[in-house]
């Protein structure tokens, strides 16, 4: 053992006071929190350790027992991470970046025989996805539960926001993002209407109505709802519509809520960026600005709007069908949505 490692184990096990974390037994070695080779020197601070007995050193190594919660009963409040990652990423103890669906993303560690024992051990080497290149936020592909949904989802997200920049085939049109069984219900029996906030000279008020916005608008929501509110069994979809199909439906507006709470904004732009592209459109947009700036619109109408001119799309193929572009299917020939179910 090092000198530097025999060091940090003893200053680990001291401030434990020779407890492991996670069970109270006896501990017998210092773990790594964020693995030792992800750093230039190794990560030898006590921060980046905590105290363990075998058993317990397995599951951490196994991921079976994450990061924040080894910090956390080991009362550590300050994360140690090495350098290109950021604080608010979600992490494993490899250097694989977490998604809420149990994927991660392959980090730099990700082909490392002892990564790649420690998840196959647990049987989670099947939940590492490859980066793949495109220009789409890490977030897109959260909900996902395999890595072929992932894929198709991020592909998909892709060849939607890339059909709707100028001169695109789908310039101009509007998303929603839901769930499988809610855009099926969607297209056979129509868009019922939701509680929507609107905005007079008097103020806000409820209203009824629907929310559309852009693919990624489209995307967050449906994500959201998978994640969130479907059993499980489901996979997320966009339902499509050009503005001039919803002329005689109701009334396009700014999405009040939206304006009010931007989160989706403010997570790929930061607060300074969002505070300055919304004080520009001023406190009454039309429903063109707020697209514009806020990505999000509403419809405000109290009857079920029918699907005509909708279109419901949930993988590359049905998007590529769409818009006239050649995208072969999977490799087991199946195109269906069924690649987006969970396993």
């Amino acid at each position: 053992m090092s000198k530097e490692r025999d060091e940090f184990k003893k200053a680990v096990l001291a401030r434990d006071k020779g407890c492991c974390v996670i069970c109270s037994g006896k501990a017998v070695d210092a773990h790594h929190i964020m693995e030792r080779k992800l750093f230039p020197d190794g990560g030898y601070v006590p921060d980046n350790g905590a105290s363990v007995c075998d058993p317990c050193h397995v599951l951490c190594e196994q991921t079976l027992v994450g990061v924040h919660e080894v910090r956390a009963k080991a009362g550590i409040a300050a994360i140690v991470l090495p350098p290109g990652f950021r604080p608010d990423q979600s992490l494993d103890k490899w250097g694989n970046e977490l998604l809420e669906g149990g994927l991660r993303i392959a980090g730099p560690l990700a082909h490392d025989d002892g990564c790649r024992r420690a998840l196959s051990s647990a049987r989670l080497d099947g939940t590492v996805v490859r980066d793949d290149g495109l220009p789409l936020p890490r977030w897109v592909g959260y909900s996902a539960r395999t890595p072929q949904a992932w894929a198709d989802w991020r592909l998909m997200v892709h060849d939607l926001a890339e059909a709707t920049k100028p001169g695109g085939p789908m310039e101009g049109w509007l998303f929603h993002g839901t769930s499988s069984s809610r855009g099926q219900a969607i297209m056979e029996d129509g868009m019922e209407p939701t509680e929507v906030l609107r905005r007079d000279e008097d103020g806000q008020y409820l209203s009824q109505g629907s929310f559309w916005g852009t693919a990624l608008t489209a995307a967050w929501y449906a994500e959201d709802t998978l994640l969130n509110r479907a059993d499980g069994t489901e996979w997320p979809v966009i339902v499509a519509v050009h503005p001039s199909s919803l002329d005689d439906e109701g009334e396009l507006v700014a999405d009040e809520a939206t304006l009010d709470f931007p989160d989706l904004l403010i997570r790929e732009l930061g607060e300074d960026e969002v505070d300055a592209r919304l004080g520009r459109i001023g406190p009454s947009p039309g429903w063109r600005e707020c697209l514009e700036a806020a990505w999000a619109v509403a419809l405000i109408h109290s009857h079920v709007v029918p699907s005509d001119g909708m279109l419901c799309m949930g993988t590359p193929s049905e998007v590529a069908a769409t818009i006239g572009m050649e995208r072969r299917p999977p490799a087991d020939g199946n195109p269906s949505p069924s690649n987006h179910r969970g396993a």
